[in-house]
Parts: C-alpha cells; sequence; structure tokens
C-alpha cells in the first residue's frame, strides 16, 4: 500500500513539472523584445543617454513604496493600489495626495516617452503576447487568461478600462509577479491611468472611460 501511495505522489509530482512551462527562455526573448524597442526609440528620439523601460518602472515602483501608496511589490499590494486610485472617480478624498504623486512622477527623467511613443507604451504587453504565442504557450492553463488579456487592453485601446485591469492584474501568473518583465505592464497601468485621471477629472465619467462593471 505504501509503495502504491508513493507511486501516485511521485506521478503528481512528474505531472506538475511538466505542467509548468520552462520560463527561463521565455522570459529572457521577452526582456531583449523591450530593450530592442527601447532602443528604437532611443534613436528616433535621438537620446544618448541610457534609458531602461523596466528601470524607469522599477523607479516608479520605489516611489510608490517609498511613499506608502504600495505596502510592497506583491500582487495583492497592487490590487490595493488599483482600488484606490479607481476610487478616486467618485470619492475625492486622496485626490491631493495622488496629484502630488503624478507631480512627482513626472519629474522622472524620460517620463514623456511614454506619452510621445507608444513603442515604449505598449512594449510591455507586446512582447509579452508576442512571445507567449512563440513559445506555444498562448493555450497554456498558465497563460491563457493572462494572453488574452493582454490583447484585450493593449490592441483593443482599452488602457483605462478598470474592469479589464484588474483582470489583468488577477490573471499574471502569482509565481511569476516577483518578475518586473511581469510587473512591468501593471505599474504601466497605473501610471497611464492616474495621468488619464487627472487629465479628464473634471469631464462627466463617461468621457474619462470608466468602465461602471
Amino acid at each position: 500500500m505504501r509503495k502504491i501511495i508513493i507511486s501516485v505522489v511521485w506521478l503528481i509530482l512528474l505531472n506538475s513539472c511538466k505542467s509548468v512551462p520552462k520560463l527561463d527562455t521565455l522570459n529572457k526573448d521577452i526582456n531583449k523584445c523591450v530593450k530592442g524597442r527601447t532602443e528604437l526609440v532611443k534613436k528616433d528620439f535621438s537620446l544618448k543617454e541610457e534609458f531602461d523601460l523596466y528601470q524607469f518602472y522599477l523607479t516608479i515602483e520605489e516611489i510608490l513604496i517609498k511613499e506608502k501608496f504600495l505596502e510592497s511589490k506583491s500582487k495583492e499590494s497592487y490590487k490595493n493600489l488599483f482600488k484606490e486610485i479607481e476610487s478616486l472617480s467618485w470619492d475625492k478624498k486622496n485626490e491631493t495626495k495622488y496629484n502630488d504623486l503624478l507631480k512627482s512622477l513626472d519629474s522622472l527623467e524620460y517620463y514623456n516617452l511614454t506619452d510621445w511613443s507608444f513603442t515604449i507604451l505598449l512594449a510591455p504587453f507586446e512582447c509579452n503576447r508576442f512571445f507567449i504565442e512563440k513559445h506555444n504557450l498562448k493555450e497554456s492553463k498558465y497563460f491563457s487568461d493572462y494572453y488574452l488579456l493582454l490583447f484585450r487592453v493593449a490592441t483593443k485601446n482599452e488602457m483605462t478600462n478598470w474592469r479589464l485591469n484588474n483582470k489583468l492584474l488577477e490573471s499574471t501568473p502569482n509565481r511569476e509577479f516577483s518578475n518586473i518583465v511581469y510587473r512591468a505592464s501593471i505599474i504601466s497601468l497605473f501610471y497611464e491611468n492616474l495621468k488619464y485621471y487627472f487629465l479628464f477629472k473634471d469631464k462627466p465619467s463617461d468621457v474619462r472611460g470608466r468602465d461602471p462593471n
């Protein structure tokens, strides 16, 4: 009986190992893709200084943690952050501190590249999606929902749709959330929605693009 139990356990472990994608190559390909797109933008804007998009988003994240907007780099912390920024549409109590935060973020070097260049803005979405598909992982249980939401949010111009943003956050694989390759799109969504809110804060909610569902 004991031998049977051990055999069953080993089979479960073996199948689990097979079901988890080999991510090292995937992540390296995504990283290379994002850096390649960044280099194209550097040439377009004749930038001689180094610009690393991942480092830019990591700097934003460090500010969020330092200023107590984020408790940590965990998915749960980002869920709370998304809830609070979304609530600005109907509850103004945190508006001042988020306006101050936006001013701080907008003072970062090269912050305006994400406004001027969709190549930069969409890189974390399109590179992740492209290589998940190229590695034949778009239909895997691990990535299927995440892949579809990357496509919907980025290519359908729905970056200010909170319902979809929250779904993308939720579908980001838990084990990969510690990797900036996967957090970059989440930080990008937060930053873009923060800018979008203050740009349209005095307009009706339907103009701002807030999804009531």
